[in-house]
């Protein structure tokens, strides 16, 4: 019957422990999350003015690539028309 005692003893004395721990598991994890916002909200600006000026970036390249490539389309459909106008040309003569 001691043993059962000190066995229950033991168990409610872990069961403590236990309880403890992940109450101050909690608390801990609370001030991370806490921190981590801080954090955010710190660096939540940079982040958006870095993103603001990417987007700038991006569209001045996509603008410059709409230009080369009506440059590109330009020059097919010129030399088209050379090649067609040569083969009319030749088939007249």
């Amino acid at each position: 019957m001691d043993v059962m005692a000190d066995l229950r003893t033991l168990i409610t004395d872990l069961h403590g422990d236990t309880n403890r721990q992940f109450t101050e598991l909690r608390g801990d994890m609370q001030q991370l999350r806490g921190d981590m916002q801080r954090q955010l909200d710190v660096t939540l600006p940079q982040f958006t003015e870095l993103r603001g000026d990417m987007n700038r970036r991006f569209e001045a390249l996509d603008q410059k690539g709409d230009r080369q490539f009506t440059w590109v389309v330009g020059i097919q459909v010129a030399l088209l028309l050379g090649v067609v106008g040569a083969m009319v040309g030749a088939y007249f003569r």
